[in-house]
């Protein structure tokens, strides 16, 4: 068997590790190792958790209001003017400059 994991690649290092850390430490890293996966599966499972509860709990979409009548292009729209635009300053069409009479010029 070739390549990274053939055994004597693992005795190596397991031999490196050994010496580096010690055979007293060994064991604490191994605690503090499998603590802190089982840290972050337990965050991964609460997040995941917490997701489906949002989704779950949140409103339907709307479904889009569709005209039951198409209007036709050909059809005027009319749209009557309200007095709060002539007091904002806006000009109306039936009160603007166009739809005053023309001033007599001398």
């Amino acid at each position: 068997m070739d390549g990274i994991l053939a055994p004597w690649h693992w005795a190596i290092l397991i031999a490196v590790v050994l010496l580096v850390f010690g055979p007293r430490k060994l064991p604490e890293l191994g605690n503090s190792l499998g603590k802190g996966i089982r840290s972050f599966k337990n965050g991964l499972a609460d997040a995941q958790d917490e997701m489906h509860t949002a989704m779950a709990d949140a409103p339907p979409e709307k479904e889009p209001v569709i005209a039951k009548e198409p209007v036709s292009a050909k059809e005027p729209v009319l749209v009557a003017a309200s007095t709060e635009c002539a007091g904002s300053g806006a000009e109306s069409p039936a009160t603007g400059p166009s739809a005053q009479a023309p001033a007599e010029q001398s």
